[in-house]
């Protein structure tokens, strides 16, 4: 008798379906992996730099308190000792400042 080779799953085209499908999944699945990671290291990335941002405005509006605090301990002082150079002074800011404004 004689003997008939019978194709097998590796052989026939199904099979190499069946294989590229496989190998189609398994790149679909690590580009995913991939992709999460990445977006993992983005949102991280984001996340610090907020809290960066937060930060340099804390600090900023801390700044902006001591000088606004400093600065009024400065214009009581000169009021009380220099009340006259102080009045001046408040009068050509306030004309510099309108001067700008109107331009």
């Amino acid at each position: 008798m004689a003997t008939v080779n019978r194709p097998t799953a590796s052989t026939t085209p199904s099979g190499q379906a069946s294989r590229s499908g496989t190998a189609a999944l398994d790149k679909a699945a690590d580009v995913m992996s991939k992709a999460d990671r990445m977006y993992d290291v983005a949102a991280d990335a984001a996340q610090d730099t907020v809290r960066n941002l937060a930060e340099q405005g804390r600090e900023a509006r801390e700044r902006a308190e001591e000088v606004a605090a400093n600065a009024s301990v400065a214009l009581r002082r000169s009021l009380r000792e220099q009340p006259m150079t102080t009045l001046a002074v408040a009068a050509v800011v306030g004309f510099v400042v309108g001067a700008m404004w109107k331009s």
